[in-house]
């Protein structure tokens, strides 16, 4: 075969690797420009705008008001402080709760202890089935066959847990979110300590180490980047976190709603003009992303910085 011919066939695979790499990559690539670059680009400029109506063909008049914007969104934020307070819980409930029963159960699952792949599957199982038919399923457990049970085994009346006369309504939709972020959790936990070296694990068992002393010193150092980098998630969505009140309510769950949930409604419902009207326009709503994010920044990178500063060594 001539060097002619050997070049050719070179640069015809490399045209069509090139033609690959780029056809995989373009769509993507087109997704983050579109839906994160250009959205969140329009988000920032809107937060400064006011939209007025106006007889010309464009529809509206757009002036830059500087941060009249932003005292809208202050207000509508200390206005709705129980719904902050909601989500603060929520991620109490998720740090302080969810964490180490995940950390356990995902340990439990990594050793291979009895009924191990069974735990896995029944905690994994929010994340398999429909997030709507998973909510449904729970509302009909909770609210019907729960007070069911309940109500003939001791004859009382029993409130429906689901419900605005049940006084336990917020504790029983923080224990669905809970469970329900278990999947991803142990999912991933299990995940990373699957990655840990079986020399390492078995040079400390010769060694007498405990199963405490082996997840204390061994597997929670090594899988410590992870954990860090749910706790900056969980920081990151604290207040944009709908509690899956959306799926357990629909657009009816106003009287328990998260911050994270009157924000969706509230985009819901916006316009970009609202004249004499109690919803928001989407200039508020954007000065109100934007504060948020002011509001969590910071908090994220301090937090992210001592997890990493004062964490566990892995030497």
């Amino acid at each position: 075969m001539s060097k002619d011919n050997i070049k050719l066939k070179t640069y015809s695979r490399n045209r069509s690797r090139v033609i690959f790499y780029t056809l995989m990559m373009a769509l993507p690539i087109a997704q983050m420009l579109i839906f994160y670059v250009i959205v969140n680009a329009n988000m920032f400029l809107m937060a400064f705008q006011k939209y007025e109506y106006s007889a010309t063909s464009t529809g509206y008049n757009v002036s830059f008001v500087f941060l009249d914007n932003f005292r809208t969104a202050w207000v509508t934020f200390t206005n709705n402080f129980i719904m902050v307070k909601r989500s603060l819980i929520l991620f109490a409930a998720n740090m302080f709760i969810g964490f180490p029963l995940a950390l356990i159960f995902s340990f439990y699952i990594y050793k291979g202890f009895a009924l191990s792949k069974f735990f896995k599957l029944v905690l994994f199982m929010p994340q398999v089935i429909s997030g709507l038919i998973f909510a449904l399923l729970f509302k009909y457990l909770v609210n019907d066959v729960y007070v069911q049970v309940v109500s003939s085994i001791t004859g009382a009346e029993i409130q429906y847990p689901l419900s605005a006369q049940s006084s336990s309504e917020l504790g029983v939709i923080i224990f669905y979110n809970v469970w329900v972020s278990f999947g991803v959790k142990i999912l991933l936990f299990s995940g990373s300590m699957s990655g840990i070296d079986n020399s390492l694990v078995e040079s400390a068992e010769l060694d007498g180490v405990n199963l405490y002393q082996e997840f204390r010193y061994i597997t929670f150092p090594l899988i410590y980047p992870t954990v860090v980098q749910f706790i900056v998630l969980g920081l990151v969505g604290i207040f944009t976190d709908g509690m899956h009140i959306l799926a357990l309510y629909g657009k009816k769950g106003e009287r328990i709603a998260s911050f994270g949930y009157y924000l969706f409604i509230q985009a819901d419902k916006a316009d970009y003009v609202l004249e004499g009207s109690a919803r928001h326009t989407y200039s508020d709503l954007s000065a109100l992303g934007l504060l948020l994010t002011a509001m969590t920044l910071p908090v994220t990178v301090i937090v992210k910085k001592l997890c990493n500063k004062f964490g566990p060594s892995t030497d």
